[in-house]
């Protein structure tokens, strides 16, 4: 859904941060670009709204994000979240960044195109019963645990569960597979969110979804 094109992970940055990345507006309502320091505080936010005119191409985006820090440097993330109609987090990728308050900007490639998580199972638009369901997939592990949660059309998280991420491969995947519970009295859509916290709070690094139908 969104990717990021520069600056790269790891970079070294002055205000305001040059950044540009791309969105399939078919899998977003609206995004949200912020900038949390080390502590968690927001330093930045935009929101982007985007136009069923623009369906079916891919959008281009340059923006400049300003910050004011106290001390000469500071790690920070920047995160971009897309958002459905609903107004429920489908999907977040992220960058930790130095910012630096004097000096010189050391700005690196971004290394990967590929989604930091990647939920394999369930397929998009199953119907799912029993009273539980297994969330697998890949992800490229900050921490080495994904929480998958059961998120309802109101937006309100009804279950969660959280499993770890397997040793990364050659591609720098590892495998996760999560159960998570649940209990519906009829046919129901939700979101299934597999999200990877890394070490700023809030909310977590990385965030992927897919919506299923789950039945008793």
């Amino acid at each position: 859904p969104i990717q990021i094109i520069t600056p790269g992970d790891g970079s070294k940055v002055l205000s305001p941060i040059v950044l540009q990345f791309m969105v399939q507006p078919h899998h977003v309502d609206h995004l949200l670009v912020e900038l949390l320091g080390e502590d968690g505080r927001l330093l930045y936010r935009r929101l982007y709204r985007i136009t069923s005119d623009a369906l079916g191409t891919l959008l281009n985006f340059t923006e400049k994000v300003p910050f004011e820090i106290r001390a000469e440097a500071e790690i920070a993330r920047l995160q971009l979240r897309a958002f459905d109609e609903a107004d429920r987090e489908t999907f977040r990728t992220s960058l930790t960044l130095t910012l630096l308050r004097s000096g010189r900007a050391d700005i690196l490639p971004q290394e990967t195109v590929l989604s930091p998580i990647v939920i394999e199972d369930p397929p998009q638009g199953r119907l799912i019963q029993g009273g539980q369901v297994v969330v697998s997939g890949r992800a490229r592990p900050t921490n080495g645990m994904i929480e998958v949660s059961i998120v309802n059309g109101e937006g309100k998280v009804i279950q969660y569960a959280n499993g770890p991420v397997s040793q990364p491969d050659a591609e720098g995947y590892g495998l996760f597979s999560v159960t998570v519970p649940y209990q519906v009295s009829e046919p129901t859509w939700v979101l299934l969110v597999a999200r990877e916290y890394g070490a700023i709070s809030p909310g977590g690094r990385y965030l992927s979804s897919v919506e299923v139908l789950l039945a008793p």
